[in-house]
């Protein structure tokens, strides 16, 4: 793993613009093209109440207001409204869960669950 330092981040579009330290001329940096990048939790910047990143959210187990068990939170999309939360239960069981405060009743991610209540007929699509 490669460490470098940002010298400025800008966003452009749906997309981030980064300048590295230490590099001037684009074509030293052809080799990170398409490479992941991570950055260190203590450099993200501090969320209000009730924002959370998706790497919090990730592996949550996903529970009805009731208590019943849905299934764990795996994935994310973004649809420009508003989020959906794909929870996978037993077996192929797939629910889609909109990221709604009337939906999403309450996160903790120290107890790793989230609370949600489902609308009505969600689960029988």
């Amino acid at each position: 793993m490669e460490t470098l330092a940002v010298a400025e981040a800008k966003a452009h579009g749906k997309k981030i613009i980064l300048s590295l330290k230490g590099y001037t001329d684009i074509n030293d940096v052809l080799h990170l093209v398409g490479r992941e990048i991570y950055v260190l939790r203590d450099q993200l910047p501090l969320l209000s109440d009730g924002e959370y990143y998706w790497c919090d959210l990730l592996g949550l187990q996903v529970m009805t207001e009731d208590g019943d068990i849905l299934g764990e939170l795996v994935d994310i999309i973004s649809t420009g409204s508003n989020d959906v939360y794909v929870v996978h239960g037993g077996g192929d069981k797939e629910i889609l869960i909109p990221a709604l405060d009337d939906v999403v009743l309450d996160v903790d991610t120290v107890a790793g669950r989230m609370t949600v209540s489902l609308p009505e007929g969600l689960l029988d699509l």
